[in-house]
């Protein structure tokens, strides 16, 4: 580490910042008041708002509340959203359209292996198939969102 606080690569040594690639990168504010944030974000039922967040962090415009609640919004939502929707029969072209309609190309699809998913790469989607009966692994290890989502439906 040098001594303006960023990290020197030994090989390259290029300069870069613990904050860089983060919610936090050119931050003027100390990371305290970033947790502060944090804080108040996850303890209101509502997920808080910028008119409540600028008072208690001390912030000088709403423009800057603003800006910062989206910024964490963004970074609590989870990446591999799962997608639900009933549908008429599990035909590969009605999976295929679900998908289409549902999923930008180019993104991963996790499936299990029945084949109405089969060619769904050839539409421009990474296909990740995971077969539960060939694994010795337990279900909600090798699928744990799609165990998680399964299980809050049967509730």
């Amino acid at each position: 580490m040098t001594n303006t606080g960023h990290l020197k690569c030994t090989t390259c040594r290029h300069r870069t910042s613990v904050t860089a690639g983060t919610i936090f990168e050119g931050t003027q504010k100390p990371l305290r008041v970033w947790f502060q944030a944090m804080w108040y974000v996850t303890s209101q039922k509502s997920g808080g708002s910028a008119l409540g967040l600028q008072p208690v962090l001390g912030l000088g415009s709403y423009q800057t509340a603003w800006s910062w609640l989206h910024k964490l919004r963004r970074a609590m939502v989870r990446p591999g959203r799962v997608r639900l929707r009933r549908a008429p029969d599990v035909s590969g072209d009605n999976l295929h359209a679900f998908i289409e309609e549902s999923v930008t190309p180019g993104s991963v699809v996790h499936t299990d292996g029945w084949p109405g998913y089969d060619d769904i790469a050839k539409k421009g989607y990474t296909h990740k198939v995971t077969i539960l009966s060939q694994s010795d692994e337990p279900a909600h290890k090798l699928m744990p969102r799609v165990h998680r989502v399964a299980s809050l439906l049967k509730r």
